[in-house]
């Protein structure tokens, strides 16, 4: 009676760490790159600039995974960039929620 008892304790643990490990082999994807993230959410918007350059976006992860842009280095295009970015779905891989990070865009002159 003893060692069917252990022997069905040990099944059944086997049992779970095998569902366990299945069911967490799928959650450890590569999140995409930051930088791709923003290009695809940026991409065909016109930004009616005379030049070629680079902004610097200020943006912040809430706990849903949503960017949050907080500022940018060219005010003509803040409202723009606000309006495209804020509460879109981020995969943050690494990024802490309510920290502030900067990431460079550039723009170029079409």
């Amino acid at each position: 009676m003893n060692t069917t008892k252990s022997w069905l304790i040990s099944m059944v643990m086997l049992g779970f760490f095998s569902i366990s490990a299945i069911a967490s082999s799928g959650v450890n994807k590569e999140p995409k790159a930051i930088n791709d993230q923003f290009y695809k959410l940026l991409k065909g918007v016109d930004f009616e600039m005379n030049e070629s350059g680079t902004i610097l976006i200020d943006f912040m992860v809430n706990e849903k995974s949503e960017i949050i842009v907080l500022s940018t280095s060219n005010k003509n295009l803040d409202t723009l960039l606000k309006s495209r970015l804020n509460y879109k779905t981020l995969e943050a891989g690494d990024l802490k929620y309510f920290r502030k990070y900067t990431i460079p865009v550039r723009i170029d002159k079409k």
